[in-house]
């Protein structure tokens, strides 16, 4: 349990950083190139449907890379920056292997208190060069997507269930319509998501997810992966 906490503490600093990260490679990229979505984030869609790229759908991990690959460039091009260095540039290659250590859960990584305080270090260099902070304190990002996950979770699992409530045992649909109320209190994404991992990993949790698979329905395990992939930036 405290890996998996250390886990999704990590993916919340690293989610809290997406949106800096892009309004810094655009304030960059944008004045070396008119065109500088396709020229230099074309080649990271993998989607076989060519389509228009927006910066809003561009996640962590290809801002990164752009970073990393393009450094000589953006030294070029802003000399007078002195956050171009090249003890940035490892820096940048620090983030991009916490994002992967999180992103593929690698449970060897955080053997240890130490070295996640070392890498919420890193995090925070890699704010200050982004010319923010780790986690800001009033961050309105987080109150609009939990509305959007809180619908997610509530659209096509719970309120699939309780359409169907003579379906299942009384207990279950006791639990259901408490998850709704809980659900519907919860103020920021940090609460819906704790609240929706605790669920999964709970004895109870997952003997009501057999029951709602058993009625041919959504648990949240089935929506778990859509949230952190469009929702987390990665």
């Amino acid at each position: 349990m405290e890996k998996v906490r250390l886990f999704q503490k990590m993916l919340e600093y690293l989610y809290a950083l997406t949106p800096s990260t892009r309004k810094f490679v655009e304030e960059h990229f944008s004045k070396i190139d008119t065109d500088w979505l396709e020229h230099y984030f074309r080649t990271y869609d993998t989607n076989k449907v060519f389509k228009a790229l927006k910066l809003k759908n561009i996640d962590l991990i290809k801002l990164l890379n752009v970073m990393k690959d393009n450094w000589n460039l953006l030294q070029r091009w802003f000399p007078g920056e002195e956050k171009f260095t090249d003890e940035n540039s490892y820096l940048i290659v620090e983030v991009i292997n916490i994002r992967n250590y999180v992103a593929h859960l690698n449970e060897e990584h955080y053997n240890s208190l130490t070295i996640f305080d070392k890498d919420i270090e890193k995090l925070k260099k890699f704010a200050e060069f982004l010319g923010t902070s780790l986690m800001p304190e009033k961050n309105k990002l987080y109150e609009i997507e939990n509305d959007a996950i809180r619908h997610i979770i509530l659209s096509t699992t719970t309120e699939q269930a309780l359409a169907i409530e003579n379906k299942f045992t009384v207990e279950t649909m006791e639990s259901i319509k408490r998850t709704k109320r809980r659900l519907e209190s919860f103020k920021t994404a940090k609460e819906t998501i704790d609240f929706i991992e605790d669920a999964l990993e709970s004895p109870k949790g997952q003997k009501i997810a057999e029951e709602v698979h058993s009625l041919g329905l959504l648990s949240f395990e089935d929506v778990a992966e859509e949230i952190r992939k469009k929702y987390y930036g990665f």
